[in-house]
């Protein structure tokens, strides 16, 4: 007898909705291997350079620092984002030009927003006589180096194709309050306590590998972490209506899931009746050469609480699949599961009453060893597009 377990592992995860055309591809072992080896190179060279009694003239705080700080020396946060940028870029998809150009794009993106920082770090010097701290301008340059990577990767990456979007402007002023105070509250207790004169502090600026930003670094975080849970768990606890039951449709695309269909669509049905709402199943058929359509029919016409019908999607590829069943959603919410995923009995009950805030549009959960792993929002009747294009609010 064959079971799940088995079916699963004849699929190997290789189908259109783990490799889509011109979205994936196979890439070498070695390859994260060979670009961490050229960024230690790159590295390695760079703060030689600088260290040299010629260059060290010319930036004294030994990293590519364009204007007077205090304090001690940090981590060159610089040389090490420059280089990955470098390394990054010389092993990323495309030909050899298209690499250069990348590389480029991060690093002067990167660099003209250091100047800046520097810029307004010499004029307030010039003006008051006070300079920012290596520490904050290290921190301050490794969260916008990191900001550069992630929106550069978003622009110049291959996306699917979007489709139509009724876009409905929502002010985040109130979300960008909130991060930036507890930014500034996370780098005051930070600088407080890497002032103080405790032995645990001189220890980790002691280490070599942390050049002196050690405990800026390992406090900044998790008190910035811990303050935006603590606001996650007060959301959590003021944001609830239970009694908000709209109609939902549930989009699920389906490459060959004939293995697990049927329990994924049963899981559904029982978080339908858990809900008490009306729940619409759209099973997207991705060109399946099993039994999925057969099975996923039989299942639907088979549920007591959700009502669904199978769409073939024959255009090879996941996001074909979504966008089709986007366009073919009918009600304002709508959660989009993978076919292998088996949603909680009350995940729907729990999510939806977000939706009362007007300014959220997006729910997302983390998914555990045996259930729930879905995004959730309003639909904007049937017209959507990739989530980059949303002004969206996150709730945890």
């Amino acid at each position: 007898m064959t079971t799940a377990d088995d079916k699963r592992e004849q699929i190997n995860y290789i189908s259109v909705d783990s490799a889509p055309k011109r979205f994936a591809g196979p890439v070498s072992v070695w390859q994260a291997p060979r670009m961490l080896a050229v960024f230690t190179v790159l590295a390695a060279v760079q703060l030689w350079l600088i260290n040299t009694d010629t260059v060290a003239q010319i930036f004294p705080n030994h990293d590519y620092v364009f204007s007077q700080h205090t304090g001690r020396h940090a981590i060159a946060i610089r040389i090490f984002l420059i280089s990955f940028f470098a390394a990054f870029a010389a092993f990323s998809s495309g030909g050899a030009r298209g690499r250069i150009l990348f590389g480029l794009d991060m690093t002067l993106t990167f660099l003209a927003g250091c100047a800046v920082f520097d810029l307004a770090n010499a004029t307030a010097h010039h003006l008051i006589g006070s300079s920012l701290s290596l520490h904050f301008s290290a921190i301050t340059s490794g969260l916008f180096g990191f900001a550069v990577y992630s929106f550069k990767l978003l622009e110049r990456g291959f996306m699917p194709a979007r489709i139509r979007i009724e876009h409905i402007p929502v002010s985040q002023l109130r979300a960008f309050v909130r991060l930036g105070v507890t930014i500034v509250i996370a780098a005051g207790v930070a600088i407080w306590v890497g002032g103080m004169d405790l032995y645990l502090v001189q220890l980790m600026r002691d280490w070599t590998l942390l050049g002196g930003i050690g405990p800026g670094v390992f406090l900044f975080l998790p008190v910035l972490f811990g303050q935006l849970y603590l606001l996650a768990i007060y959301d959590v606890l003021t944001a609830k209506t239970p009694e908000f039951k709209p109609p939902v449709s549930v989009i699920v695309p389906a490459h060959n899931e004939s293995y697990i269909i049927r329990d994924t669509i049963n899981a559904m049905d029982r978080a339908a009746t858990h809900y008490g709402g009306d729940v619409h199943i759209l099973i997207m058929n991705n060109n399946s050469t099993d039994d999925t359509e057969e099975i996923a029919r039989e299942t639907l016409a088979a549920c007591k609480a959700a009502k669904g019908r199978v769409i073939n999607v024959p255009k090879p590829g996941k996001s074909n699949a979504l966008n089709a069943g986007l366009d073919a959603c009918e009600t304002e919410f709508l959660v989009r599961v993978d076919a292998d995923t088996l949603v909680g009995e009350d995940n729907f009950t729990r999510a939806m009453p977000y939706f009362t805030d007007p300014s959220v549009g997006v729910v997302g959960v983390y998914p555990c060893p045996r259930g729930a792993l879905f995004l959730i929002g309003p639909a904007c009747s049937k017209y959507w597009s990739n989530m980059a294009s949303i002004p969206w609010q996150w709730v945890l």
